[in-house]
């Protein structure tokens, strides 16, 4: 026998979902294009049954948000509204911080190349006492939530097509009182349950969160935030994780997220490779002056 043939070996057998399998494709670069984009006034459009009660008449509820943290109600003139300032592209662990009054916008996109290529933004509110105790939830179900410190606006389902491919976009504005400072980091924390799904009686999804909660640590001097909100990509069929919902043939487009924060949009690329993923952390403390 040869040497050649001595030392063949079988070509191994690649996994459904293997990274050569695939053209795998970022979306940062196109999420921070719509974070950034101009503003479409409609007077027709009120929004304010949804959201805060000065939101301006932009052609959509998601853009309507996004214009609110720049400082756009419906009082603002509307023949030139300026626009957030693209940065460059961002990556996990970054963090940024605002005590803007206007607030900020953190934002999901997601490729819907599957015809059931639907998954959700789902939000967790924690106040610290002591420990961090649940007081509110946010999906396609329940798309505010407000205390006397904090207001949250959930956008729902907004969907875009660019170059023949739809995407899915979900928002959130989040307003907080003037006695307040906002910090945010863009994270990568997946969940591979697979009984997870987005529905808001999902005990698999809530326990995911409290999972995260409880892996925040402070030491005794540390100052402590007065509020925690968690944002997650989480699927809406359990029987698909969230890269499958972005698949089509040999093209995969990774997901990416976003916030609008003292007018500049950033944009970072996360890992769909599960039913879950919590993308943000997002820690409001009162200030200290």
């Amino acid at each position: 026998m040869s040497s050649l043939a001595t030392q063949y070996e079988p070509p191994k057998k690649k996994s459904k979902l293997e990274l050569t399998d695939y053209d795998y494709e970022p979306s940062s670069q196109l999420n921070s294009q719509f974070m950034s984009q101009p503003f479409e006034i409609d007077k027709d459009n009120d929004h304010c049954h949804d959201g805060p009660e000065d939101l301006a008449n932009i052609g959509n509820y998601f853009d309507a948000l996004r214009a609110r943290c720049l400082g756009v109600t419906d009082k603002s003139p509307t023949d030139n509204i300026d626009t957030p300032e693209k940065m460059d592209l961002s990556k996990t662990g970054d963090t940024f911080e605002s005590n803007n009054v206007n607030g900020i916008f953190v934002n999901s996109l997601t490729a819907k190349l599957t015809e059931s290529g639907y998954n959700d933004l789902n939000c967790k509110i924690y106040e610290f006492h002591n420990t961090f105790k649940n007081i509110g939830f946010l999906n396609f179900d329940n798309i505010k939530f407000i205390n006397a410190d904090i207001k949250l606006y959930h956008s729902g389902d907004e969907l875009r097509t660019e170059d023949q491919i739809e995407y899915l976009l979900h928002g959130l504005y989040i307003q907080y009182d003037k006695k307040f400072k906002i910090k945010i980091t863009f994270t990568n924390i997946i969940d591979e349950n697979k009984e997870i799904t987005s529905r808001n009686t999902s005990k698999p999804m809530q326990d995911a969160f409290d999972k995260v909660k409880d892996t925040i640590k402070f030491a005794e001097e540390d100052i402590k935030p007065k509020y925690l909100i968690l944002c997650s990509q989480v699927t809406y069929d359990k029987s698909k994780s969230l890269n499958e919902l972005s698949l089509n043939k040999r093209r995969k487009i990774d997901p990416s997220c976003g916030l609008i924060c003292d007018k500049k949009a950033y944009s970072c690329d996360w890992n769909d490779k599960a039913h879950m993923n919590t993308w943000a952390k997002i820690f409001i403390y009162e200030n200290e002056n």
